[in-house]
């Protein structure tokens, strides 16, 4: 199965090298929709912090450190995971499908594959 994924992929650079680009472009265009919010839902708290700062009120500490710290802690995340997702994902289809594609005209030769 790989072995013709891998020689349609050979074969036809042009289409592979076209869909990386799509997958590149839609990555890009899907990271500039990603929906922020200015607070996250308090019924899905994935982030407790628990700070103290003697001589100063309980409400002050919330609104000045714990309130910015927890956005950003929970941001943090959902960079994190997205980025190692859409990684996992485009470094496989770069490495099986536009490697071969750009490598083989470089060398001349069709790249030996083990069966």
């Amino acid at each position: 199965m790989i072995v013709r994924v891998v020689d349609f992929a050979l074969q036809q650079r042009f289409i592979t090298l076209t869909l990386a680009a799509l997958l590149a472009v839609s990555g890009i265009v899907a990271f500039e929709r990603l929906p922020l919010e200015a607070y996250p839902d308090v019924g899905d708290v994935t982030v407790q912090v628990v700070t103290v700062w003697p001589g100063h009120a309980t409400e002050e500490l919330e609104r000045v450190v714990t309130i910015p710290l927890e956005n950003e802690l929970n941001g943090i995340a959902r960079v994190v995971l997205i980025n190692v997702v859409g990684g996992l994902i485009s470094s496989t289809v770069l490495t099986l499908l536009v490697l071969p594609a750009v490598y083989a005209p470089l060398t001349r030769r069709r790249p030996v594959v083990l069966q």
